[in-house]
């Protein structure tokens, strides 16, 4: 496409709008916040101390998570790290374990720039990557100018841009995995097999970002059973190119497992944190520190292992299975209930100022404080933007219907994410990805809304 006629089109527009609010965003925030263990009380932290550490072996002890992120923020920080001698305490929040001597020293603000702004090239890019997806489900451009132009102003991916989390890297790499597979489905002609060996790249890199989407390609090698069982249409999806991703995504996934068993002599598949989240999701009461994790699971001197974690986790599923059922369905429909992102922002949650109102009579004068509660208009435009899309992708799936074979793995795997947290620890944060694919089926909902013109219906066909 020329570059003229690419830079008329809206999603170009889009796009730059979507980049330009991330950056924005991110650049006006403080870059020395997220050293701030103690005052930020989030994970941020941990990846650029750890991060570092990884990168060039120093004071590390086996990682628990997938290594990726914590790689690319390791290798950032150990390029912009600036020379000094001074010895730099992390201070941990009341009982949030002991403090930290810092390794690599004082807190660098070019990492977190940098961080930054390559995250809001990466979520820009994943913006891209729905209106892709949304134009297979919908069958027009019109419904993905409409969903990647909300998704680009969505406060939640604006201010997650910003944070030195997972979520950013991960949100990128599975939503071009998952185009990419969604292209090779709705073709109706065959593809250079390459295209498959990239699916499996994507995949297995986002395995080493979350090791929680471990085992979802195999739902894509049976999700091609079925369009070859079922399918009428003629499809790029070939028994060839499909063993060719799942051998590539083996490969790229398991090179974590082979160096953790070099370097730490362990076993390891995703990340060797999962048993723990596996206790915490069985443990009711929720989170209440280290040091009672620590007591409730018999921790020795040498640590906690992973079959501490779940022979912890089995005796109490045992003691009552009934209650443990009820606990992680309440966990999991919370979890779907909190939009992710709204803790970002200062004052009472959006639930809460409503019910605060309501009990106090429910006045005007009320509803005016209400609306001028600090931090409540991003809150609720957070709420907004997951519930209609829930909510339009849900009909989505009725409209989509006729285009089942891409609509399959985007239903696939919010069914599969909500099945591993409904076992795991689940938190608004763990569920947040899903909410991508449902705006990705809500556009099935908004082409139904646009009635549109007959000659658009099948555009969506091009790769």
């Amino acid at each position: 496409m020329p570059l003229r006629h690419a830079l008329k089109q809206p999603i170009t527009l889009i796009l730059a709008v979507a980049f330009m609010l991330r950056l924005g965003y991110g650049m006006g925030q403080d870059p020395l916040q997220p050293y701030d263990r103690a005052g930020s009380g989030g994970d941020e932290w941990w990846y650029l101390e750890f991060g570092f550490r990884q990168v060039v072996d120093v004071q590390m002890e086996p990682l628990s998570t997938a290594p990726l992120y914590v790689l690319l923020v390791g290798g950032i920080r150990w390029l912009f790290q600036p020379t000094s001698d001074e010895v730099v305490r992390i201070e941990a929040a009341e009982g949030g374990g002991p403090d930290v001597i810092s390794v690599p020293g004082v807190p660098s603000v070019a990492t977190v720039r940098v961080l930054r702004a390559l995250q809001a090239v990466l979520s820009t890019a994943t913006v891209y990557g729905v209106y892709s997806m949304t134009r297979l489900v919908s069958g027009q451009k019109q419904a993905g100018w409409v969903v990647s132009a909300i998704l680009a102003c969505s406060v939640a991916h604006i201010v997650l841009a910003a944070q030195i989390m997972t979520e950013t890297l991960y949100l990128f790499l599975l939503s071009l995995g998952m185009a990419h597979y969604l292209h090779l489905t709705a073709a109706h002609k065959a593809k250079p097999i390459w295209h498959f060996a990239l699916v499996g790249v994507w995949f297995g890199l986002a395995t080493l970002t979350r090791a929680v989407v471990v085992l979802f390609p195999l739902g894509l090698a049976l999700h091609a059973l079925i369009v070859w069982r079922m399918g009428r249409k003629p499809t790029a999806l070939t028994l060839r190119g499909m063993l060719l991703l799942l051998v590539v995504y083996t490969l790229v996934a398991s090179s974590w497992t082979v160096y953790y068993r070099v370097r730490w002599e362990e076993w390891v598949i995703g990340a060797k944190g999962l048993p723990a989240f596996f206790f915490l999701g069985a443990q009711q009461g929720g989170w209440q520190g280290p040091e009672h994790t620590d007591e409730v699971v018999g921790a020795t001197e040498e640590g906690v292992t992973s079959a501490n974690y779940t022979d912890s986790a089995t005796a109490i599923i045992r003691q009552s299975p009934l209650d443990y059922l009820q606990h992680r369905t309440r966990d999991l429909a919370r979890a779907t209930l909190q939009p992710f992102g709204t803790v970002t922002f200062p004052g009472d949650s959006v639930w809460g100022a409503f019910r605060l109102w309501w009990q106090t009579g429910h006045t005007l004068n009320g509803w005016g404080r209400v609306l001028t509660t600090d931090g409540f208009a991003p809150k609720l435009a957070i709420y907004i933007v997951q519930f209609s899309g829930m909510g339009l992708g849900v009909l989505g799936l009725w409209f989509g219907r006729k285009r089942w074979q891409v609509v399959l793995p985007l239903l696939g795997f919010i069914v599969y994410v909500n099945l591993v947290h409904f076992v795991l620890l689940a938190l608004p944060r763990y569920l947040f990805p899903t909410v991508l694919f449902w705006w990705c089926l809500a556009g099935a909902s908004v082409a139904r809304l646009l009635q549109p013109t007959p000659h658009a219906q099948h555009d969506a066909d091009e790769p």
